[in-house]
């Protein structure tokens, strides 16, 4: 199984699961909103999973138990069809709510995206210089001021 984890804003997140969700991974993707209290709302994006068992599909009510009891929302979303037909002969498809898309759930719950998130951009990290031990703080000499002048 692959996890792919977008954080939408810092109650809501878009898990997209692919291929096998089972019991060897279930507890993978349990931690995700366990260790993070803040989230109430998680969207599953399960087009790529090619498979789900019985705790799979108990990871999903876990995922919807833990939601209500933090007063959001969980939705299912375009699952693939062998997992739709799993869906369909337990009767989960009736427990959860499942969209089409993502952006469908998101928009169907009202949840709108962070303002960071709306524009992507590119983060570039300044490389870290090490520290050694000839230089010191003192050895640096201040900024030049700007010339205003100019």
């Amino acid at each position: 199984m692959n996890l792919h984890t977008e954080q939408i804003n810092p109650a809501t997140i878009i898990m997209s699961i692919s291929g096998r969700f089972d019991a060897h991974n279930v507890e993978k993707v349990k931690a995700v909103w366990a260790n993070n209290t803040e989230l109430t709302h998680i969207i599953i994006d399960l087009s790529g999973a090619t498979f789900i068992d019985s705790l799979g599909l108990a990871g999903l009510v876990s995922g919807l138990k833990t939601t209500t009891q933090r007063k959001g929302r969980f939705a299912v979303c375009n699952p693939s069809e062998s997992v739709r037909v799993i869906l369909g002969l337990t009767g989960m498809n009736r427990a959860f709510q499942v969209y089409a898309t993502p952006d469908k759930a998101l928009e169907a719950l009202n949840i709108t995206r962070s303002a960071s998130d709306e524009k992507p951009s590119e983060k570039t990290e300044k490389p870290e210089i090490p520290a050694t031990s000839k230089t010191k703080p003192a050895d640096v000499p201040p900024s030049p001021k700007p010339n205003k002048e100019l």
